[in-house]
């Protein structure tokens, strides 16, 4: 409690599988520090999380954004409705690694991640912001990652490691190598 109240933090990032960590006295004490702060309870499972969603916008009159791990149901509090981002690689690992082969980067740098996580944060709405969320919808995962390989495709050209392609022909490239899935029709005991 003294090291957030005396720097002020701003964020807080749970890995320790200690339920109730970010108690109500933490969280009230962040919300002081910050108009919006920012919760990461990473820890699974949902038991051991260092503090629930709902813990977060009661303790911060919900003003406080969280992501976790593990999924949470939307709550409502206040009239509000909130949703809690989920917390996962594969917002930025996939992007990432398209954006790596498209480039025909030599190598993956700190700063490629580093643009991929920035590109991930403009794609948070500020309807979704209203929400509470930190990061965009699951369901908008192909676009993220491709913003995210863009990003990261941009920045090996840029750093003189990918290919000397401009920035919307580097798209064409990373939409044309996204996979799409395909399923046929199956039937047993017919052939077809």
């Amino acid at each position: 409690m003294d090291v957030i109240r005396n720097t002020k933090a701003t964020v807080l990032i749970g890995v320790t599988a200690t339920k109730g960590l970010f108690n109500e006295e933490i969280l009230k004490q962040m919300a002081n520090n910050d108009e919006r702060p920012v919760i990461f309870a990473l820890s699974n499972p949902t038991s051991k999380t260092e503090c629930t969603p709902e813990e977060v916008a009661i303790a911060t009159n919900g003003r406080g954004m969280v992501a976790t791990v593990s999924p949470f149901p939307e709550f409502e509090y206040n009239g509000k409705t909130f949703i809690t981002s989920q917390c996962n690689n594969m917002f930025v690992f996939p992007g990432v690694g398209l954006g790596a082969l498209v480039s025909k980067s030599s190598k993956v740098t700190n700063n490629m991640f580093l643009k991929a996580s920035k590109a991930l944060s403009t794609l948070v709405t500020e309807e979704e912001r209203k929400q509470g969320m930190l990061l965009p919808n699951l369901n908008d995962i192909r676009n993220v990652s491709l913003h995210v390989a863009k990003a990261v495709a941009i920045e090996a050209r840029e750093a003189g490691l990918g290919r000397l392609l401009n920035d919307d022909e580097l798209e064409r490239i990373i939409k044309k190598a996204q996979w799409e899935p395909h399923y046929y029709p199956f039937r047993p005991g017919k052939a077809g």
